[in-house]
C-alpha cells in the first residue's frame, strides 16, 4: 500500500480517537487528558448558551478554571460523539462529528437533566510527538456561526440551568 495512503489512514484514526477522548475525558473528570486533546490556546464562543463575546483562552485555564468547576458540581455527564469524518490534507485536517451532551444535577427545580445536540467542526494540525501528547493536535473551539472550528448547537432539552447555575458560574 502507498505510504501516503497509510499515513492518511493513521492520521484519520488518531484524530477520530482524539475526538472521542475529548468527551470521555470530560465525563471521567480527567482534566489532564482533556487538556491533551486541545491546542495550548482555544477559541470559544458561548453566545448560544449564555451570551458573551468570542475569546481566545489557554486550554489549561479553560479546562481547569471554567469547565472543571461546572462538571465537578454535576452528578453525571455523558457525551456521545459520532460519526466522525476526517479529511486530511498534508499536515492539516478537518474533523466533523455529531454530538449529544447530557448533564444531570439531581434535585434541580425545573428539571434535573439538560441535553444538547449538534455538530462539531474542528481543525486539526500536526504537532511534534512528545510528553504533551500524540502527533496530531485537535483544536477545539466553541462557536455559534458555522465556519472553522465550530460547535453548532442544533437542539436542546431541559431547563438550560447548567452553565449559569453550576458552581456559581
Amino acid at each position: 500500500m502507498d505510504e501516503g495512503v497509510v499515513r492518511t489512514l493513521l492520521d484519520q484514526a488518531e484524530i477520530q480517537e482524539t475526538v472521542l477522548r475529548y468527551g470521555r475525558s470530560a465525563d471521567q473528570r480527567d482534566w489532564e487528558a482533556l487538556i491533551s486533546c486541545l491546542n495550548e490556546e482555544v477559541d470559544i464562543d458561548y453566545n448560544s448558551l449564555s451570551g458573551g463575546e468570542p475569546e481566545r483562552i489557554a486550554a489549561r485555564d479553560l479546562v481547569l478554571g471554567r469547565w472543571a468547576p461546572i462538571f465537578e458540581s454535576l452528578d453525571a455527564t455523558q457525551h456521545f460523539t459520532g460519526p466522525c469524518t476526517v479529511s486530511v490534507d498534508g499536515d492539516e485536517a478537518t474533523a466533523v462529528a455529531y454530538f449529544q451532551a447530557q448533564h444531570v444535577l439531581n434535585g434541580t427545580a425545573g428539571g434535573e437533566k439538560w441535553t444538547l445536540g449538534g455538530n462539531h467542526d474542528g481543525h486539526v494540525g500536526r504537532r511534534q510527538p512528545g510528553p504533551s501528547g500524540p502527533g496530531c493536535s485537535k483544536r477545539i473551539s466553541l462557536a455559534v456561526d458555522p465556519g472553522p472550528d465550530t460547535l453548532v448547537e442544533l437542539w436542546r432539552t431541559g431547563t438550560g440551568w447548567c452553565i449559569p447555575n453550576c458552581a456559581g458560574v
